[in-house]
C-alpha cells in the first residue's frame, strides 16, 4: 500500500475525523488543567515524533500499517497540544500579579445578579500587565447600580483579592478558569465612573444591547415579564430573579440563555423572507444575508458565548453548503468546538459550553432513530408534536449525566413543558427583536408592541403553570466517576441501537433481493 492509498474503511477515521480530534483535544485539556506535570505530555510528543519517523522510513513506506501510524501521530499530537495549551493557560492565571487592596479596573462583561444578592462581574485591573480578569462580587444595598461594559470601578477591600490557586473548591476554580479570571474579590466600597464615548466594538455592542432593552422596558410590562422579554431576545440577564427559578423548575431554563435555538428562530424567519434560487448570484446573496443576520444577532446579544458558538457553527456549515461540499453535522459541530477551545481553552469548564454541545451531539445521534417513524404520521399536527417530543427527548439523553453532576436535580416535566414553551418562544423572540429595532430607529409599531405584551404574558404564565406540580424534581447528585460511567452507558446504548439498526437494514435488503429473484424466476413466460 502506497502512502497515497486511502485509509482503510473505518467510520471513526473516514466519516468523523474532526469529532475524533475534538474528543482528544478535550481529553488533553482536562489532563492539562488537572495535572501540572508535563512529563506525560512530552512523552506523547516523543512517541508521535518516533511514529512520524517510522512512517517516513523507506522500509515502512508500502506496508499496510502506515496509514494507522499516521493517524496515531495526529492523535497523539492533538492530545499533547491540548495538554500543553491548558497548562500554559493555567500558568498565566496562576502567575498574574494580584492588585492592592485599593485599585481601579474596567468592567469587561454585563453584570449579573447572583442568588446570594451580589452583582457579579469581571474586572480588568488597570496598571497591571495581564490580559486576565478578576471576578468581583459587588454588594447591593438598595437598588442595583447602573453598570455596563467599559465602565471604570474604584474598589476598596480590607483583605484583598483571593488568587485562584488559594481556592479550595475545584468546581469554583473551574468556574474562574472558564471566565478567564485569576482571582476573586469581595470589595466593601466602590465608586463608579461611567464610560464616556465608545472605544471598541464591545463598547458599541453594550450600548446597543442596553438601548434595545430600554425600548422593551418602555412597553409597561410587569417586572417579571419585562425581565423575560429582555432575556429571551437580547440575553440581558442582569435583573433575573423569580423568572430564572420558574423556568428552571419547568425544565426550560435553556430558553433563557440566548443560544443556538434563538439563532435558528431568527435565521428561519429571514430564510422565509428570502426566496430560494439555484442561480449562483442568488445563492451568494442569500448566503451573505443569512451570515450577516447571524452575526448581527450575535452582536445584538453582546457577543454572548452561546450565541458565538452557534454563529461559528453556522458559518462553518454555510461555507460547506456554498462550496457544494457534503456536510456531516457531527464534523461541523466538532470543528466549531475545536476553534472555540483553541481561542479560549477555559471553555471546557463552562457549563453552558458543555450542555450546548452535549445536547447537539445527543440530538444528532439519537434523533435519526425516531425520524424514520415520522413518515408514517400523515397528520401535520401529530407529526409536529411527535418530532418536538423526540427532539426534546434526544437532547436530554446525553445531558442527564451533566445535569445531575452540576446541579443534582433533574426536571421530570421537560418533555411536556418544552413543547408549548418553545412554540411560544419562537413567536416571542422575533416580535421582541423587531419591535426593539424599529422603536430604536424611531418607528414604534403599536400592534407589534401589543403582540409582545400578549405573547410574553402567555409565555410566563405557561412556565408558571408547569412550575406548580409536586414531584417535578428527581434529586440525585453524581460525582465525576459516576457521571462518566452514566455517559459511557448511554453511548453504549447508542452503539447497540446502531448495530441492530444496521443489521436490520442489511437483512431487509437481502430479503428484498431474494424476493426479487424469486418473482423473476416464477414469472410466467409469454
Amino acid at each position: 500500500m502506497s502512502l497515497a492509498h486511502p485509509i482503510p474503511e473505518h467510520p471513526l477515521f473516514v466519516h468523523y475525523p474532526a469529532l475524533l480530534h475534538a474528543s482528544l483535544l478535550v481529553v488533553g485539556l482536562l489532563y492539562g488543567y488537572s495535572s501540572e506535570r508535563s512529563c506525560p505530555t512530552l512523552l506523547a510528543l516523543l512517541i508521535a515524533l518516533l511514529l512520524f519517523g517510522v512512517c517516513q522510513t523507506s522500509w515502512m513506506r508500502y506496508r499496510r500499517s502506515t496509514p494507522f501510524l499516521k493517524h496515531g501521530v495526529l492523535c497523539l499530537t492533538t492530545l499533547a497540544f491540548g495538554s500543553i495549551w491548558a497548562q500554559w493557560d493555567l500558568m498565566q492565571l496562576q502567575s498574574a500579579p494580584l492588585p492592592t487592596s485599593s485599585f481601579r479596573g474596567i468592567v469587561r462583561n454585563t453584570p449579573q445578579r447572583t442568588v446570594s444578592g451580589f452583582l457579579r462581574l469581571t474586572l480588568q485591573p488597570l496598571q497591571i500587565e495581564s490580559a486576565k480578569t478578576i471576578l468581583v462580587y459587588l454588594p447591593i444595598r438598595e437598588e442595583p447600580p447602573s453598570l455596563s461594559y467599559g465602565d471604570t470601578l474604584m474598589l476598596k477591600s480590607s483583605r484583598g483579592a483571593t488568587p485562584i490557586k488559594a481556592l479550595k473548591a475545584p468546581s469554583y476554580q473551574h468556574f474562574l478558569i472558564a471566565q478567564g479570571s485569576y482571582a476573586t474579590l469581595y470589595p466593601k466600597y466602590y465608586t463608579i465612573t461611567p464610560r464616556k464615548g465608545m472605544h471598541s466594538l464591545s463598547d458599541w455592542t453594550s450600548d446597543l444591547q442596553r438601548n434595545l432593552s430600554n425600548q422593551l422596558k418602555q412597553l409597561g410590562l410587569p417586572q417579571e415579564e419585562q425581565d423575560l422579554a429582555c432575556t429571551i431576545s437580547l440575553g440581558q440577564r442582569n435583573a433575573l430573579g423569580s423568572v430564572q427559578e420558574t423556568f428552571r423548575n419547568a425544565g426550560a431554563a435553556h430558553l433563557l440563555s440566548v443560544s443556538g435555538f434563538h439563532l435558528v428562530v431568527v435565521l428561519s424567519l429571514f430564510s422565509l423572507l428570502i426566496p430560494c434560487s439555484n442561480k449562483q448570484r442568488s445563492r451568494l446573496l442569500r448566503w451573505a444575508i443569512c451570515l450577516a443576520v447571524a452575526w448581527g444577532f450575535t452582536l445584538m446579544t453582546g457577543f454572548a458565548a452561546p450565541t458565538v458558538r452557534a454563529a461559528t457553527m453556522y458559518t462553518i456549515y454555510s461555507f460547506g453548503e456554498l462550496l457544494f461540499r457534503p456536510q456531516k453535522k457531527l464534523n461541523t459541530l466538532a470543528i466549531s468546538a475545536i476553534f472555540l477551545l483553541i481561542y479560549h481553552p477555559g471553555y471546557i469548564f463552562d457549563i453552558g459550553f458543555q450542555l450546548s454541545y452535549t445536547a447537539l451531539i445527543s440530538i444528532l445521534l439519537y434523533q435519526p432513530f425516531f425520524v424514520s417513524y415520522a413518515a408514517k404520521l400523515y397528520n401535520p399536527i401529530i407529526r409536529y408534536l411527535y418530532l418536538s417530543i423526540t427532539v426534546c427527548l434526544s437532547a436530554q439523553i446525553l445531558t442527564i449525566p451533566l445535569v445531575l453532576y452540576h446541579f443534582g436535580t433533574l426536571s421530570t416535566l421537560f418533555l411536556w413543558s418544552n413543547i408549548p414553551l418553545m412554540l411560544l418562544a419562537t413567536l416571542v423572540i422575533p416580535c421582541c427583536l423587531a419591535y426593539a429595532l424599529l422603536a430604536g430607529i424611531g418607528i414604534p409599531i403599536a400592534i407589534l408592541g401589543d403582540c409582545v405584551r400578549i405573547l410574553t404574558h402567555l409565555l410566563y404564565q405557561t412556565a408558571t403553570l408547569f412550575n406548580a406540580p409536586e414531584g417535578r424534581y428527581l434529586q440525585l447528585q453524581l460525582n465525576e466517576m459516576q457521571a462518566w460511567g452514566l455517559s459511557l452507558l448511554f453511548v453504549g446504548i447508542y452503539g447497540t441501537l446502531f448495530y441492530f439498526k444496521k443489521k436490520h437494514r442489511i437483512l431487509k435488503e437481502e430479503v428484498g433481493y431474494i424476493e426479487k429473484i424469486l418473482t423473476e424466476r416464477i414469472k410466467p413466460k409469454r
